[in-house]
């Protein structure tokens, strides 16, 4: 049966089960208005694509009136335009690449498919973090403040902090609804794997009613398993065999910490490729050629390449002294000429046609 679905129906699901059981729980008290509720459940602009905002984030702010700051309404003009820019700029124009080469990955070379999976691992980072940056500016520019919902999460320097910095919105309320309901790791170590697997199976069929998202939630529960098992075999290691953390003084810590991003940054975007693969058969021939020097259409186009430079100086700036300057600052002489440029980007380079969000769909 073709079932029509109610927009957004998965964020304001979750946003009312978190006063639910919050409420149950004791956590907070029962709204005395039922317009509070209402406004909670249906404030505008993260309500089809988040951040999942929790009641005990949001009705705390209603007991009292927005007041206007210029300073504050120019911030989430700024974070808008920010998010704008991802979204049409990057997003929309990587999808030119990801849609043409993912409907037909038999036709292209194996190289090809790994700029196509990189693509679309910026493509959904910067269409839906652009979402965010558009529903959490104009709250902010409303007077509400909302939650970060991204952190570069491809400087992760493990599985289990990616999903720290990805969708945290989503990733703390699986933690604290489900994940803690569940026993969380206080039940022996079988049962730790359990829960995180089941959690992430969750966060997978959350996504949609396709066993390519359950599947994508299992890749992604076994791989934080493997990580926590990896990580509590090395320390019964180092104590049998009376290591230091280490043993040399040579500060190697690094190469763990290296290990772990990289088997965190393969696990991503593998399950990218899953993620957004129509069905099980598609996925098995990217996977298939993916793996291959076959011979294939070789195809890069020079704005998917910009655009993967464009990301990882951006999570790389941003944890330098470029971070104050990237977000134009309010009194900063070059934020209005600055402001003007991306404005007639985001107008002259807007593609033909209207491409909706990653994250409608869900």
């Amino acid at each position: 049966m073709s079932i029509i679905l109610p927009v957004g129906i998965s964020f304001y699901t979750f946003q009312t089960l978190s006063y639910t059981i919050d409420v149950y729980r004791g956590v907070i008290k029962p709204v005395e208005s039922w317009l509070d509720f209402a406004l909670d459940v249906s404030f505008f602009p993260q309500l089809v694509a988040g951040p999942i905002v929790r009641a005990s984030e949001f009705l705390p702010q209603l007991q009292r009136v927005p007041s206007w700051s210029r300073r504050r309404f120019y911030g989430g003009a700024q974070q808008m335009l920010r998010g704008a820019i991802k979204k049409v700029i990057f997003a929309d124009r990587l999808a030119e690449m990801v849609d043409v080469v993912f409907s037909g990955p038999e036709l292209y070379s194996g190289l090809t498919l790994w700029i196509a999976a990189l693509a679309y691992a910026c493509q959904i980072y910067y269409d839906f973090s652009g979402y965010s940056d558009m529903a959490i500016g104009a709250a902010k520019m409303l007077g509400y403040r909302f939650p970060v919902n991204f952190r570069h999460p491809y400087l992760a320097s493990s599985l289990s902090e990616f999903w720290r910095r990805w969708h945290m919105t989503l990733s703390r309320w699986l933690r604290d609804y489900l994940y803690f309901s569940l026993g969380g790791s206080r039940h022996g170590t079988m049962k730790t794997y359990r829960n995180l697997i089941l959690t992430m199976l969750v966060g997978g069929l959350w996504h949609g009613a396709a066993w390519t998202f359950v599947v994508w939630g299992l890749l992604h529960g076994v791989g934080l398993s493997v990580e926590r098992w990896c990580r509590t075999q090395g320390k019964v290691f180092a104590n049998r065999m009376g290591l230091s953390p280490d043993p040399l003084g040579l500060k190697l810590s690094w190469i763990g910490s290296l290990v772990n991003a990289i088997f965190a940054l393969v696990v991503v975007i593998l399950g990218w490729i899953l993620f957004r693969s129509e069905n099980f058969g598609a996925a098995a021939i990217y996977y298939g050629r993916l793996f291959t020097w076959s011979d294939g259409i070789d195809w890069f186009p020079p704005l998917v390449i910009a655009a993967i430079t464009c990301l990882v100086f951006e999570h790389l700036a941003w944890n330098t002294r470029l971070r104050g300057k990237m977000r134009l600052p309010f009194d900063a002489w070059y934020s209005p000429v600055l402001t003007v440029v991306m404005l007639w980007v985001l107008l002259l380079y807007v593609p033909n046609g209207f491409k909706p969000f990653v994250y409608f769909q869900f």
